[in-house]
């Protein structure tokens, strides 16, 4: 990026020394479209401002702000790969987002660096209920194969899908497993994978085997907003005032 005509050393060195003696700040990158740009992740708005002010300070244009030469986030919502730098978002901004990166050995790494270790990501996510991100890497690709089933879990009537129950299943058998989907807003709509020598077997006891949850959500969750008596879900409903909704004191109640 360049500010007034500022080349693309001048910008990355006035980045740079803003963000000197803000511990608050680090400095990341991103990259968007094959092009690498850098990315500042800030602890507080203070450190943001701290960052603006020095900024301010070494552009020789003058006032410039900081989205200007670079893109930036606050830490409770993005962080860095800890082998390469780069920015990794930590928090969720759909209904559909699923992580980039994985631990490694306590090590957060991006999915970059995840490719470069495809076994180790898919240690991670085998025989857990956790979902594997599959555009990182693909099963198939490592020897696994998908069962042909697509499972569901959710509050819509008929998602009673149970993921414990499934991979307790394959693991008497023996078999491992993972997991792949699609997080909705109010379902998961999800996968079960397995060694491909063990795909038939595994189609089979799933096919036979009871996977689903001894209730069905959608029917308990309709049941309780009827007020009706249910023991897996509690409604609680109060009324807010107009000047709390307008202010969103009661988010925090």
């Amino acid at each position: 990026m360049s500010n007034s005509g500022m080349t693309e050393e001048a910008c990355d060195s006035a980045l740079k020394a803003s963000l000197a003696g803000v511990s608050g700040a680090t400095l990341s990158w991103m990259e968007s479209n094959g092009v690498r740009t850098p990315f500042v992740i800030l602890d507080s708005w203070d450190d943001l401002s701290k960052v603006q002010d020095n900024l301010n300070r070494h552009l020789p244009d003058g006032l410039c702000e900081l989205e200007a030469v670079s893109r930036w986030g606050l830490s409770d919502e993005y962080a860095t790969c800890d082998r390469c730098m780069r920015m990794v978002r930590t928090s969720p901004d759909s209904w559909s987002w699923q992580p980039d990166w994985a631990y490694i050995d306590d090590d957060r790494l991006c999915s970059a660096c995840l490719r470069a270790e495809p076994e180790a990501y898919l240690a991670v996510y085998r025989n857990s209920q956790n979902l594997l991100n599959d555009s990182i890497i693909k099963p198939d690709d490592y020897g696994y194969a998908r069962v042909g089933v697509r499972f569901e879990r959710g509050l819509h009537q008929g998602q009673a899908a149970d993921p414990i129950r499934i991979g307790r299943i394959l693991s008497e058998a023996d078999i491992d497993f993972l997991f792949t989907g699609v997080p909705g807003q109010f379902d998961v709509q999800f996968w079960v994978w397995v060694p491909s020598a063990d795909l038939l077997r595994a189609t089979s006891l799933l096919e036979e085997g009871d996977t689903n949850l001894d209730y069905d959500p959608g029917t308990e969750m309709a049941k309780a907003l009827r007020g009706e008596a249910t023991p897996y879900y509690k409604v609680q409903t109060r009324t807010i005032s107009a000047e709390e909704f307008i202010s969103g004191r009661w988010k925090s109640d």
